[in-house]
Formats: C-alpha cells, sequence, structure tokens
C-alpha cells in the first residue's frame, strides 16, 4: 500500500510489519510506525480493534516466555502438536488476560 512519510512528504510503498501489527516496512527497508506514516490507499484488510491487538500481542509474548524456558523441551525436527499445543497455549493465556483486563476497564 502506498504512505506518505510525515517526515519527509515521501510517498512509498509499505507492508504491515510481521512482529508487530503497529509497525510498517518500507521499501527501503525502513521501519515505521503508525505515527510517523500517512495511509494513502485504503487498508483490505478488516481493522483489527484495539483488544485483539493486544491479544495477539501477549500471545506472542507468551509463546516467547515459554520457548525461552529450559525446562521445555520441544522435537523441532517435525512433530507440528507440538507446535499447535504451544501456540494453542499461549493462546489461551493471552485470551485470559485480555478477558481480565477488559473486566477490571470497566
Amino acid at each position: 500500500m502506498k504512505a506518505r512519510v510525515i517526515a519527509t512528504g515521501d510517498i512509498i510503498e509499505v507492508s504491515q510489519g510481521i512482529y508487530s501489527p503497529y509497525q510498517y516496512v518500507g521499501d527501503n527497508g525502513a521501519i515505521y510506525t503508525e505515527e510517523q506514516l500517512e495511509i494513502l490507499q485504503e487498508v483490505l484488510a478488516p481493522t483489527i480493534d484495539y483488544w485483539t491487538r493486544l491479544e495477539h500481542q501477549y500471545a506472542g509474548m507468551a509463546m516467547q516466555g515459554m520457548l525461552s524456558n529450559s525446562i521445555v523441551e520441544l522435537d523441532y525436527e517435525g512433530d507440528e502438536g507440538c507446535f499447535q499445543a504451544v501456540a494453542n497455549m499461549a493462546y489461551r493465556f493471552a485470551h485470559a488476560l485480555v478477558e481480565k483486563m477488559k473486566e477490571t476497564d470497566r
């Protein structure tokens, strides 16, 4: 998609970052935040709401924590069930955290 770099006024082609929905990668390889860009064409994907973005972020953080634990021994050679189990657990932790945050946010 096209975007204008606010600081310079340059028009560049950007794609959404793979590590965060709040980041964009320019065709020049630079990484930009939402505040640094003005998106010029409408994004075709539906907009992700605040709570869903938090859930995605916390799921990634939970997965990092689980995988960095030396007690967790995973068979990286091809046990797809293991990957799904870790991903599901990370999602459940993140979902529980966001639901608790929603309760206290009211």
